[in-house]
């Protein structure tokens, strides 16, 4: 059986039957912290990609040792150019989705909802753990094994989908950070992170640089940068700019016909 069916299997596996028993669980007016079951399924919905992806590469060594992945999830050689990028790019692209929000004369951004700089010290090591670890199987496993068979794009466009897709039961959990929320919306901005990731990681072969690339990009968020208002009008511009942009830059990334082992 080949590594992405595997992978796909296990993450939503281990995702889906942790939240979705959640769903169902928690009444309304509670809270996914009301108990320490509740908290535990939670956590455990979040490793699915990080679960799935080693087992997946465990069972399928004739797409690459556990060696050449780890090389790959520990590469840190990338280039200045690519740390750069990785540092600067999710805040460069929050302004962007708020200045074209305001451009269009219909977002409005509240600079009230911005939290201290220093808070990034916390956020950031949480991040990693809550989402960052995603691109060990998202990165790692998914985007390689579906450029095999597609243009990169194609490949980032399909791999977002999923992705979104998988977020989907925590738009449902009571007291869960999304529940309530625009889940088109957000899928949609998923995408163009899923291009992005995808431009970071054709640059580098490295899930190290995704990883903090994701984390970067939620501390960012967390921090209260991008705050748009009303009307939806604005969001959904913002984001197709994101998208749009986010298509050109992997229009750039290197070719390269396949993973090769990396060196750390």
């Amino acid at each position: 059986m080949k590594r992405l069916p595997i992978y796909l299997a296990i993450t939503f596996l281990i995702s889906w039957g942790s939240w979705w028993t959640l769903v169902g669980a928690i009444p309304p007016g509670s809270s996914v912290a009301g108990s320490g079951l509740f908290s535990l399924l939670y956590l455990l919905g979040g490793f699915g990609p990080a679960i799935g992806a080693l087992a997946a590469v465990a069972a399928t060594p004739d797409e690459g040792s556990l060696k050449d992945y780890g090389a790959r999830l520990f590469r840190w050689r990338v280039g200045l150019f690519w740390w750069l990028a990785l540092l600067a790019a999710p805040v460069a692209f929050a302004l962007l989705k708020e200045w074209t929000a305001v451009w269009v004369g219909q977002g409005v951004v509240h600079p009230a909802s911005l939290r201290p700089l220093a808070n990034a010290f916390v956020l950031f090591p949480s991040m990693i753990i809550g989402g960052g670890l995603e691109e060990l199987g998202w990165r790692g496993v998914a985007q390689p094994a579906a450029e095999r068979r597609a243009s990169r794009l194609v490949a980032a466009l399909s791999v977002g989908a999923v992705w979104a897709l998988w977020h989907l039961p925590l738009f449902l959990i009571a007291g869960a950070p999304q529940a309530g929320r625009n889940f088109p919306l957000f899928a949609a901005d998923v995408l163009a992170n899923a291009i992005l990731l995808a431009w970071i990681y054709a640059g580098t072969r490295s899930i190290l640089c995704c990883l903090l690339f994701h984390a970067l990009g939620n501390t960012v968020t967390a921090l209260g940068l991008l705050a748009i208002g009303p009307p939806a009008g604005a969001a959904w511009i913002a984001v197709g700019v994101k998208l749009a942009a986010a298509i050109l830059l992997l229009m750039t990334a290197p070719r390269r016909a396949k993973d090769q082992p990396a060196t750390t």
